[in-house]
């Protein structure tokens, strides 16, 4: 019976079965949490496990609120300024430029919002002083205590001056 089996198994054409690409909803795609007290959410469009409230959150995004939609990590964007998944794309806000693909979060576009101008005008006019990086001016923001317009990655270094950002 055993070779009947395994003749069984060779018979089939290879790359139908794969077990290296098998799901397991028990454990965490990002923490790799096994625990089955912890409340997995399995992304309907990747189908992938996630710990529900710690690495996948519900959209921020009223409709999917109500919807029970949830951003998932690995095909939604992060906000490009808080660098966090709480929104999925569709509630994200595009930079104001036709040709910049950075999404933001509704809370961090409305920090820049007064920064925007014509769609056909580049955003990348903005070079941090800090690191001499020239980045799309939508992902700074002007730092109160130092006193500079400064871009997201000095940003990461000085969380303590963005408390909103933590």
């Amino acid at each position: 019976m055993e070779q009947n089996l395994l003749k069984s198994i060779e018979e089939i054409e290879p790359g139908l079965i794969s077990f290296e690409n098998t799901i397991n909803y028990d454990v965490c795609y990002i923490c790799k949490d096994d625990n089955l007290q912890i409340k997995k959410v399995i992304c309907e469009d990747c189908k992938v496990a996630f710990c529900e409230n710690k690495c996948i959150k519900l959209c921020g995004g009223e409709v999917c609120q109500k919807n029970k939609k949830f951003a998932c990590p690995l095909h939604n964007q992060e906000c490009a300024l808080c660098m966090k998944h709480n929104y999925c794309n569709l509630c994200q806000t595009k930079c104001y430029y036709n040709n910049c693909k950075n999404l933001f979060c509704p809370s961090c576009y409305r920090r820049n919002e007064h920064q925007t101008r014509n769609p056909t005008i580049s955003c990348k006019f903005f070079t941090c002083e800090r690191d001499n990086i020239n980045d799309c001016i939508m992902t700074s923001l002007f730092c109160q205590t130092c006193e500079k317009r400064i871009c997201k990655i000095c940003i990461k270094n000085e969380k303590d001056h963005f408390p909103f950002l933590k």
